[in-house]
């Protein structure tokens, strides 16, 4: 138990998110790399809300063939 949780704690994958990749220290002085940041971001949300949009239109038109 102790040294699956030393693995777990060791494990870095879940901050190679691209979404974590841009830089705390030494700022770049545009705000155009936070511009790309956010832009992601909003891509991101427009996905989801388009495929939850999808998912509430299935489940009114088969109801019986939604599991979640």
């Amino acid at each position: 138990s102790t040294r699956r949780h030393r693995e777990t704690s060791n494990d870095k994958s879940a901050f190679n998110s691209p979404l974590l990749q841009f830089p705390l220290t030494n700022l770049p002085e545009t705000d155009s790399h936070w511009n790309q940041v956010h832009a992601l971001f909003r891509s991101t949300s427009v996905t989801l809300k388009m495929q939850l949009r999808n998912i509430l239109f299935f489940s009114t038109q088969h109801p019986t063939n939604l599991r979640l």
